[in-house]
């Protein structure tokens, strides 16, 4: 989100680490607090196999979509 000019009003994250949801919302706030930055509702629910994102995600794993952003381990790292 910080290379694009998108700023959501709400976050829905896919459930892929049960029980992880508390240390990544707090992942999440703590980086947009430090950089100042509004805080959306993140929320965590399930995104089924039909949905539009994992649509998306699934195309660009199997290579047959571009990603539209690349964030590199050394960038992630920084984020945290």
């Amino acid at each position: 989100m910080k290379k694009s000019a998108f700023k959501p009003d709400i976050i829905i994250i896919d459930i892929e680490y049960p029980g992880h949801e508390p240390a990544i919302k707090n992942i999440l706030l703590t980086k947009l607090r430090r950089d100042k930055e509004r805080e959306p509702g993140i929320y965590f629910s399930k995104i089924g196999k039909k949905d539009p994102a994992h649509l998306a995600a699934i195309q660009t794993f199997r290579g047959k979509e571009k990603s539209n952003e690349t964030v590199s381990w050394k960038e992630m790292l920084k984020l945290i």
